[in-house]
This record gives C-alpha cells, structure tokens and sequence, in this order.
C-alpha cells in the first residue's frame, strides 16, 4: 500500500550513502561543483583513470597524479565529504589513509582469486 511504501522510501532515504567517482581531469576541474552538490557522502577517485586522462595511463604514482589527488582530498575534507579511492597495495592504501582518505578499496577479486590458485598449485608441486 502507499503508506508502506512511503515509509520504505523514508527509511531508504535515510539509510542510505551516496557516492560520487571522481576518474578524469573534467571531474578534478570542476571539484567545487560536485562538492557543492547536496547529499553527497562519499567522494571515491579513481587513480588509474586519472592517470588516463592525464596522458599518463597505469602511472598512478606520478606526481601530477598525486598532485591531483591530494588537491581534491583536501578540498572534499573542508566540505566534510570523505574520500576514497583504490589501492592495489597495502602499501599504497596506507599511504593515502595518512593523508586522510577514509574509504579504501584494496584489490580486485580477479588478482585475489587468482594468487589463491597460484598458491594451491605451488603446494601441490
């Protein structure tokens, strides 16, 4: 009914999160913007996607690339949005956690399944 239907969307609406990606250079440009825009939670950048649009594909630690990041960490952080981004290392998720981004996705499964077989067929050999 109507009623219950309004209540989920109440109770949606509340418990919800927002993410935005953030993965090129017309994103980084126009970060006042997107952070300006109402009900955004979570600000995710995409570091290798950067790198493309950049003319500097998979060079994620380059210090445009970085540069770039940390200019949109800083900004997102006096709005009170929190940052993500990808980290393939824990090494590389550490570093951006001590410059305050508080959302991290670390890996992908395909590299997880894959070093799981890896090691099983090591041990069978």
């Amino acid at each position: 009914n109507a009623e219950t239907f309004q209540t989920y969307i109440r109770w949606s609406n509340e418990n919800s999160i927002v993410i935005l990606q953030v993965e090129g250079m017309e994103g980084v440009d126009n970060i006042d913007a997107i952070l300006a825009y109402p009900g955004v939670d979570i600000l995710f950048l995409g570091p290798y996607d950067l790198s493309q649009s950049l003319a500097m594909p998979g060079r994620i630690d380059d210090p445009a690339v970085i540069e770039k990041m940390e200019r949109v960490v800083l900004k997102a952080a006096q709005k009170g949005i929190v940052v993500g981004t990808f980290a393939d290392t824990p090494d590389r998720a550490q570093k951006w956690i001590d410059l305050g981004v508080k959302y991290i996705a670390l890996g992908c499964d395909t590299k997880f399944l894959l070093d799981g077989a890896r090691a099983v067929i090591s041990a069978l050999k």
